[in-house]
């Protein structure tokens, strides 16, 4: 390497405060896969490697590996060659060219889709920052020595957990089997998603060590919580409230039970307003740069997002998202609703809105284990006015779910216009 092309590198480095932090770290481990360790230097030298590779490419550059040694190498050498990695989607959903950035992100996203069509979004490296600083404040990170996560590293939730603990220049590990939590030796902590706890109850439990976990994507119900507690009593349970465009938006210590609906406290620095039909507004240090589809090239002041909420004594509670809600002959129609009243008559359903030609949407209701269809009827029309009760009954071995372990009702209304559902 010419000296030139050296202090080129130095700059670089020196320019992107990521990276910067990252060089600091040297001997600590880095990542931890299976009994293989990578240290921050070890990282930072196969990073510049591929670097190299990366010159002479486009500025955005995809990241679709899933291997967490691969994923880390790819995302900070698209850093260290000035481009923009790019995480989420499929390759069929969008092309690279069509993509216009103007301005310098941290990373480029794709949202999930679970409210409509995936979304292209930039974040900065600002919005981030700002949020691991709070985090490290606020869950008491300096006792924690592994920071892992279940969650895909091509989702914002992945990427998030995988920033911040080398960002903290703590140990980062993917987890896909949680039977390795038995080989941690050291106090650590999972980023993770309620479906994904609740699947794994059985052997979640099987490390000392794993001190809290802390989650989003999708409400945790107090029937839920009273599941989890009894397996993992010494472990802090923390659920956070946000998303790709927002961040962490509210959160709640659940050690000692939880209220439904209730999301807890809103996060540092963050201010919201709510109008008169419950629409949430924004605004934080935290929110994205805006979706690349759009005119405005800088960071949003404030964000619309799509849930309905209330917000009382200081708590944030969480009524439903309004693209959830069923337009049912002239009538909004909460799936809530109806949920609350047929879970107890399956192992798990979900309602939703499908198009009808005579009331706009039908209502769907999904279950997994239905008990006796009349039973279930007789039920829905004794607790439920009329217009709430539903058309269409189906049944399921499960609730699918999107790649992030969310639900979403518009895919699940596109599975049923395909026949993925059988009807009883």
């Amino acid at each position: 390497m010419t000296k030139d092309k050296w202090q080129n590198e130095l700059q670089m480095i020196k320019n992107n405060r990521f990276i910067d932090k990252l060089t600091r770290y040297g001997s600590r481990v880095a990542l931890q896969i299976g009994t293989k360790s990578y240290r921050y230097q070890e990282l930072m030298i196969l990073a510049s490697e591929q670097a190299k590779a990366f010159e002479s490419t486009s500025e955005i550059i995809w990241i679709e590996t899933e291997d967490p040694l691969a994923f880390t190498i790819r995302f900070l050498a698209a850093q260290l060659s000035g481009n923009f990695p790019m995480i989420g989607g499929h390759h069929h959903d969008f092309e690279l060219n069509s993509i216009k950035v103007t301005h310098r992100p941290f990373f480029i996203g794709v949202t999930s889709g679970t409210t409509g069509g995936p979304k292209v979004y930039a974040r900065s490296w600002e919005s981030w920052e700002a949020g691991f600083k709070q985090i490290n404040q606020l869950f008491q990170f300096e006792k924690i020595e592994n920071i892992l996560t279940s969650s895909p590293l091509t989702t914002s939730l992945g990427l998030h957990t995988l920033c911040l603990a080398l960002y903290l220049g703590k140990t980062f590990m993917k987890i896909d089997d949680v039977a390795a939590l038995a080989t941690i030796g050291v106090p650590s902590t999972l980023f993770s998603v309620p479906t994904f706890l609740l699947r794994q109850l059985d052997v979640l439990a099987v490390s000392s060590h794993l001190k809290s976990i802390i989650f989003g994507g999708g409400q945790l119900s107090a029937h839920m919580l009273a599941q989890l507690r009894p397996k993992l009593k010494t472990v802090a349970l923390i659920e956070f409230y946000g998303s790709s465009e927002t961040s962490f938006i509210s959160f709640q210590s659940l050690n000692h039970g939880k209220t439904d609906l209730s999301v807890g406290r809103l996060f540092p620095e963050v201010k919201i307003a709510i109008d008169d039909h419950h629409a949430l507004t924004i605004k934080s240090p935290y929110l994205f740069s805006g979706y690349l589809s759009s005119t405005k090239s800088s960071q949003p002041k404030q964000w619309v997002v799509d849930d309905l909420v209330a917000y009382e004594s200081g708590q944030l509670y969480l009524l439903g998202r309004q693209s959830d809600m069923i337009d049912h002959a002239g009538n909004k129609v909460s799936p809530h609703d109806i949920e609350a009243i047929a879970k107890a008559h399956c192992q798990a359903c979900v309602a939703f809105g499908v198009a009808d030609p005579l009331y706009g949407q039908a209502i769907a209701l999904l279950m997994v284990d239905p008990s006796h269809k009349p039973v279930l009827q007789e039920h829905l029309a004794q607790a439920l006015p009329k217009y709430k009760w539903p058309q269409i009954y189906l049944r399921t071995e499960h609730i699918p779910l999107t790649k992030e372990m969310k639900l979403s009702r518009t895919q699940l209304a596109t599975a049923y216009e395909r026949g993925e559902f059988d009807a009883f």
